[in-house]
């Protein structure tokens, strides 16, 4: 069931006929946004063939997704009793801080994992090939990706990390082990995927994504790896689409993100180049970069945009998603999920549907929209979506007749 905004404006008249005007209001607003979405999935529709002839170059994560609730406690008629929040989970750590305690999980889904996987994997569904360079498991991919859609390639240096995602209402808890990951550098890729194979990969690509900074040890060797032996030996003239997503930086200090943002910023020499963050992420760099209003998106948005120079920045918010391109910002409501499925990959699903858009050159409000559309449609449904689920979901919109 989809849930209603809040709106944010007094209401001074009697509470039953003020209730009664703002569900009015949000199924006429809910009217003017199913038509534009539903213009969207049609141009998406005629575009099919488009998409089939595009090619995704995406790197360098990997993992594995053990997708669990943590149990409260057990009753004889109605079965396991979960944490519904992250506030009430951490509640009951506090009370037993003065001594040891165990809790039960239950997995709910295992799954291939990751920001390269997920997101190649869903641009796939709509027809993009995608080439995908990360951590599935050496010398034989992990069975759990053969999962992905037919046409990912799958090229790995490393296995993968093993990720234990505590699933909340409210969020969630996400536990790695990255063994593999943090032992393989650029030379390891290299050696494992040869270099000559990655240039070509990188070279017949339409767009580049890359992706989880946060989560790979040896990323900025990786990324130096493509600005010094990749790109200037490619023979194309044409800049190349690059979308970057950092993921959680917050276990780096303000020195290490500096660091990444400087090395996206060399990106704009060879690359169109979009960066896409979540507001906590956003805060965490307009904080790196000397900002005191680091809780406001906006300005936030506007300063990194104005100091990385780089074509296209996305801040998405659970309310709303913004975008900062050459002298316009862009903004486009979240469909929001009453108690979703899933939200562990919420965001590479975000991040799928807006290139998704970049590449058959919708508009980027457009672009914005169709983004969330997948996030919210994945949230709900548990999967990635593809062209005809997303058009159920729209249709089923509640709106006035």
């Amino acid at each position: 069931m989809l849930s209603l905004p809040v709106l944010s404006s007094a209401i001074t008249m009697p509470i039953f006929s003020s209730t009664v005007l703002l569900l009015l209001y949000y199924l006429r607003m809910t009217r003017i946004m199913k038509d534009k979405l539903l213009a969207i999935l049609d141009r998406l529709s005629n575009r099919q063939a488009d998409l089939c002839n595009k090619q995704l170059m995406a790197g360098f994560d990997g993992f594995i997704d053990s997708i669990q609730k943590v149990v409260f406690n057990h009753t004889d008629n109605q079965g396991s009793g979960y944490f519904q929040t992250i506030e009430d989970f951490g509640r009951y750590i506090t009370a037993k801080k003065s001594g040891g305690f165990s809790l039960e999980t239950q997995e709910i889904i295992k799954k291939f994992g990751g920001n390269v996987p997920i997101t190649a994997n869903t641009m796939a569904r709509f027809g993009v090939s995608a080439h995908c360079i990360g951590a599935f498991g050496y010398p034989v991919i992990d069975p759990v990706f053969s999962g992905m859609q037919q046409n990912t390639s799958l090229y790995s240096y490393a296995n993968p990390g093993v990720t234990s995602a505590l699933e909340f209402n409210d969020g969630k808890i996400m536990l790695a082990q990255m063994t593999g990951l943090n032992n393989a550098d650029w030379e390891i890729v290299k050696k494992c995927v040869g270099l000559e194979k990655i240039i070509k990969i990188v070279e017949n690509s339409d767009l580049l994504c890359l992706l989880n900074w946060s989560e790979v040890k040896h990323i900025n060797g990786m990324w130096e790896g493509l600005l010094q032996e990749v790109f200037p030996v490619m023979t194309r003239k044409k800049k190349a689409k690059t979308f970057f997503d950092l993921a959680d930086c917050s276990m780096h200090n303000m020195e290490q993100i500096r660091h990444a943002l400087e090395l996206i910023s060399q990106f704009t020499s060879f690359c169109d180049v979009t960066l896409s963050l979540n507001r906590n992420e956003a805060y965490l760099l307009s904080k790196a970069l000397g900002s005191t209003s680091c809780d406001d998106p906006g300005k936030s948005g506007a300063l990194i945009f104005h100091f990385l120079n780089i074509n296209t920045l996305i801040v998405h918010t659970s309310a709303r998603s913004f975008a900062w391109k050459g002298s316009h910002i862009y903004q486009a409501d979240t469909v929001l999920v009453d108690k979703p499925m899933i939200s562990t990959g919420a965001g590479d699903n975000f991040n799928a549907g807006f290139c998704i858009g970049e590449l058959v050159d919708l508009e980027t409000e457009q672009s914005l929209m169709l983004a969330n559309l997948l996030a919210a449609c994945y949230m709900k449904n548990g999967s990635s979506p593809d062209l005809n689920s997303i058009y159920s979901f729209v249709n089923e919109m509640p709106v006035l007749n």
